[in-house]
């Protein structure tokens, strides 16, 4: 989607920081409320009238309607401490609580567990084209034969199929330019031998794979874990760095080795968010709620997005709950 901001900032310098947070939509930043790391407020913009004959919201498209007055993001690193704030009402949403909580999290009947992304997260596992092994096209097909989407979701999401969908393509299923073409590659049993085989015929002489893991982001973690397993077992020399997502995000936007033979990044895998943000809540919520909402984040998750876990409203404790599926990778 086309963002839009004044055009002071959008003539700023590429590589220059942009400084502002000022856009177009109905909340305004904060920024003399920013803690650094810790909390990011959003305020309701009340000079901002959503357009009155847009129809209803979907996807990126339609009235952008501000349901509450105040949005406070959170950063709580540890998920056993967001997920305590959540019960004791010092949080009124967790954005994406681990598998491992949600059965706690299920039992609370203050707290309901919801859908909020239909196509869940999707998790790209992204090779370095500029530097070798991965420049080779060929060396890049070989690992497909071992990539295991459902492997990475068990790590990441746990045994609940519900909570994953396979096999995902570069667009989340369920999205309107989702694909089956290509696909045919990850399915059957995962074959190593011939993966091995395939890199060394492709020219792969052993070369190190700087494999960046992000320990503060558990569901990225537990992927890059399958990662690291998946790459050894076919062969591969990986050299496992725990990094934190901002580390991590920084390393990946470089071209070169920061020396001399040495690869900065190989491989990199990032959980990104739904590629098509939905634009309202359900039909029975989409009245306008006064007050304040505070929601627990993640560090590096700090764009505005529902959270999955939510406290429940006196009248609907007893309501359904879901869950947002993992998306595979």
């Amino acid at each position: 989607m086309c963002a839009i901001m004044p055009e002071r900032l959008a003539a700023t310098e590429p590589f220059k920081r942009v400084t502002e947070m000022v856009g177009s939509g109905p909340y305004r930043f904060k920024a003399d409320e920013r803690v650094q790391g810790s909390r990011f407020v959003y305020e309701r913009f009340q000079d901002y009238k959503p357009r009155e004959d847009g129809g209803a919201p979907e996807w990126t498209s339609g009235p952008k309607v501000a349901h509450f007055d105040r949005v406070e993001w959170h950063v709580i690193p540890d998920p056993a401490t967001a997920a305590a704030a959540l019960q004791r009402g010092e949080m009124d949403g967790w954005e994406l609580p681990i598998s491992d909580l949600l059965p706690m999290l299920e039992r609370d009947r203050k707290l309901k567990l919801e859908t909020v992304y239909d196509t869940g997260f999707c998790m790209l596992m992204r090779p370095n084209h500029l530097i070798p092994p991965f420049d080779n096209p060929a060396v890049r097909r070989a690992l497909l034969g071992v990539v295991d989407q459902t492997e990475a979701m068990i790590a990441a999401m746990g045994e609940d199929p519900a909570l994953r969908k396979v096999p995902c393509g570069f667009f989340p299923p369920g999205s309107p330019m989702a694909s089956d073409a290509g696909m045919a590659v990850l399915d059957g049993k995962r074959d190593y031998d011939r993966a091995e085989r395939d890199l060394q015929a492709a020219g792969y002489e052993g070369e190190k794979i700087a494999l960046m893991v992000p320990t503060d982001y558990p569901l990225a973690k537990a992927a890059c874990d399958v990662s690291a397993d998946m790459m050894k077992r076919a062969g591969m020399n990986v050299d496992y760095q725990a990094v934190d997502w901002g580390h991590g995000g920084a390393a990946a936007r470089q071209q070169k080795p920061s020396r001399p033979g040495r690869l900065e990044r190989a491989l990199h895998l990032l959980l990104r968010r739904r590629l098509l943000h939905p634009g309202h809540p359900p039909a029975a919520e989409r009245q306008r709620r006064p007050g304040l909402v505070r929601v627990a984040s993640q560090p590096q998750n700090r764009g505005v997005a529902g959270p999955m876990v939510r406290r429940a409203r006196p009248d609907r404790a007893e309501a359904d709950r879901g869950r947002t599926p993992g998306t595979g990778f």
